[in-house]
């Protein structure tokens, strides 16, 4: 039985007094599969930041699921993600046409001062 792999990307917008992060679960092709608006009422910490964005994942996903988060703005540390197994993180450069989608729904979380979640398919 292969492992099924599941692609997410993600950016965090920290500001003064709230935080904003945008995850995008996507296909190998690149299709968008769900889109999640997340908003803290308070600045988070890097740590906590990056440690949140895990556990928005892992309710989507199963712990027999291998996860790849692609993250960008964001802090990410091995030793933050060491208690979730099944997650490989990879940190990139900001790039528009890979990160666009997650940085606009950062936004709109702060922007709207809720979190929200939408499965596409």
């Amino acid at each position: 039985m292969s492992e099924v792999v599941r692609r997410f990307k993600a950016v965090a917008i920290r500001e003064e007094t709230e935080t904003g992060i945008g995850i995008v679960e996507y296909e190998p092709s690149g299709e968008t599969i769900s889109l999640d608006s997340v908003y803290y009422p308070s600045r988070l910490s890097n740590r906590d930041t990056y440690v949140n964005t895990i556990k928005r994942i892992e309710m989507v996903t199963q712990l027999n699921e291998v996860v790849v988060l692609r993250t960008s703005s964001m802090q990410s540390k091995l030793k933050w993600r060491r208690h979730f197994t099944n997650v490989r993180g990879k940190s990139e450069w900001f790039k528009a046409e890979a990160f666009g989608e997650c940085l606009d729904l950062a936004k709109d979380g702060i922007k709207r001062k809720t979190t929200m979640y939408e499965y596409m398919q």
